[in-house]
Formats: C-alpha cells, structure tokens, sequence
C-alpha cells in the first residue's frame, strides 16, 4: 500500500479485461524526477507500484483519467531539461505502461486573441479527443478518428456559443459526457451541465436538482453486479447508443 500523498494526486479508474478486474490509478505530483504510478487491483485488493520516464500529469479536480480504448487518458507533458512537451498520455491498464501521444500541429487560436487556450481530454462519439478552450471567444473540439494516428486529427466541432464568460481564477474547461444518436452532447463545463447541438450551435443549460455542482461529474451504467464478483452482464440500450469513456 503506498504512503500518503501530499499535493495533488492524479487519479483513474478503469475496467482491465484481461483479468476480468477494475483498477484504480494514483499518480502523486511530488516526485520530480521521475514520474511514481500507484494501482490498486479490487479483486485481489493489492497494490503495486512502479516507476516510469519524466512524465508530467495535469491534476487537480476535473482531470481525472479518460477511460477509452482500454486505457487511461489524461492532458500531460514529456518533461526534459530544457522543455516540456505537451501531450494526451495514455496509461495501458492491462500492461500498466504510459505512452504518449501527440497533439494536433495545427491549432489555431482566433483571430486577433492574445490570451491563454486551456485543454482537456475527452471522449466524442467513438474517439479519443481534446477541447482547446480560447477563454469566451471560442471553444474547438478535435477527434483523433484513428486512434494513435498522429495524422489522424480532425476539427470535429467549433462554438462561440459559451455559456458565460469564464472568470480569472478557473481553468475553463469542457468535457463530453454523453453523445446521443442525434448528435447532441451532454456537456460538463465544471460549473455547469449543457445540452449542445453541434449543427446550430445550440446551447441549453441542464438543471440537476438537489445535486451539488462540481467538476468531479462522472458517466455509469447501473448494475446490481458487485465490482469483485467476476460477473459480466451486458444490457442493450435502445433508445441511446453508448459512446462514453466507460
């Protein structure tokens, strides 16, 4: 079991197939020259720990780990002496090894902005994507419709229609969390939850009642199945297909 974290701690949950189990991952920030992967496996109730690269993850509420493909995702950078590249990286749940992969080159902010574009990762229809996030003036998803084809990179959707402007002291922020057939998408903004028609640009905003509202939203299928029982169970869904991290 590892010791107690201090700072911040980036953290994933994801389903490993090969041994039928559900893992959770912990990424302390303290270590600085290196980067310390903490599992625990839920059958087994175990932990295990390893060391790998020079890899920089983005922590902090809101950025815990994409679950698409069999792996973990989260925005990150590949740390070297004289720079820092930023990149998705990718956490094999099975092998419990890190990849990276590459942004797209051709990002482009508006016209005339000087500010700060933020990103984070999500999940768009059946690809692993990332949203970069120009402050109030503009919000471009890209999909990576080939998943680890660099030259792959697509602009799959682009809005100027925010739901208001964000302030200074939050990281804007813009996750999917759910596609439905008709091509709308549940959004998660970290202060809100929206209803967005990519066609019209059409932006609703979602009231959860007697639900706080945070950043640490996540997307589940209820099961009466226990975590550790071993057991699959499989339920269609009609009216909406499932296209999610989980």
């Amino acid at each position: 079991m590892p010791g107690k974290y201090y700072g911040e701690v980036t953290c994933g949950f994801g389903y490993d197939n090969s041994i039928g189990d559900y893992k959770l991952v912990m990424i302390p920030d303290y270590e600085y020259t290196c980067c310390k992967i903490d599992v625990y496996t839920v059958k087994s109730n175990s932990w295990s720990s390893s060391i790998q690269g020079t890899f920089l993850f983005r922590s902090g509420k809101g950025y815990r780990g994409v679950f698409f493909n069999g792996r973990l995702h989260w925005l990150g950078g590949l740390d070297t002496y004289e720079t820092c590249s930023e990149v998705i990286l990718s956490f094999y749940i099975s092998n419990e090894i890190v990849v990276n992969m590459l942004l797209p080159e051709n990002i482009m902010p508006p016209k005339d902005y000087y500010g700060e574009v933020y990103k984070n990762v999500g999940v768009w229809g059946d690809c692993i994507g990332i949203a970069c996030i120009w402050n109030s003036v503009r919000i471009d998803v890209w999909v990576m419709q080939e998943y680890g084809v660099k030259d792959s990179w697509i602009i799959k959707y682009t809005t100027t229609q925010l739901p208001l402007p964000f302030s200074l002291q939050e990281i804007p922020f813009w996750k999917s969390l759910w596609c439905f057939n008709n091509g709308e998408l549940l959004v998660d903004t970290g202060k809100k939850i929206l209803l967005y028609e990519p066609k019209t640009e059409r932006v609703t905003s979602v009231v959860v009642r007697d639900i706080s509202i945070n950043n640490s939203r996540q997307i589940y299928v209820e099961s009466i199945v226990s975590l550790g029982s071993g057991t699959n169970m499989e339920k269609p869904i009609t009216d909406e297909v499932v296209k999610n991290p989980m």
